[in-house]
């Protein structure tokens, strides 16, 4: 029998707050940022539009825009319920946040 897929990346608690967002409730980036009570930019930088690329949405799952983002996501989640993530939670010397 093949072994069971398992998800090539692990988000941040934060970043799948704002994934969830966007999924689950179809909001755009400002409607997330003001949801949250943080700032457009502070958006900007999870999904890594500015700031430290490596370490955003887009780069963590090998996405281009939020709707290749958002796909991706409902895979990610579906794993994530089934316990088949590879098990990395925080960046490396991050705060993971």
């Amino acid at each position: 029998m093949p072994p069971l897929p398992r998800a090539r990346f692990v988000l941040t608690p934060r970043q799948e707050q704002i994934m969830d967002l966007v999924v689950d409730e179809g909001l755009n980036h400002k409607a997330v940022a003001t949801k949250l009570g943080i700032s457009f930019q502070a958006i900007k930088n999870h999904l890594s539009l500015t700031g430290n690329r490596e370490r955003g949405i887009y780069a963590r799952m090998g996405c281009g825009n939020i709707t290749e983002a958002a796909v991706a996501y409902l895979g990610y989640r579906s794993l994530k319920a089934r316990g088949m993530l590879n098990g990395r939670t925080r960046n490396k010397g991050g705060t993971g946040r």
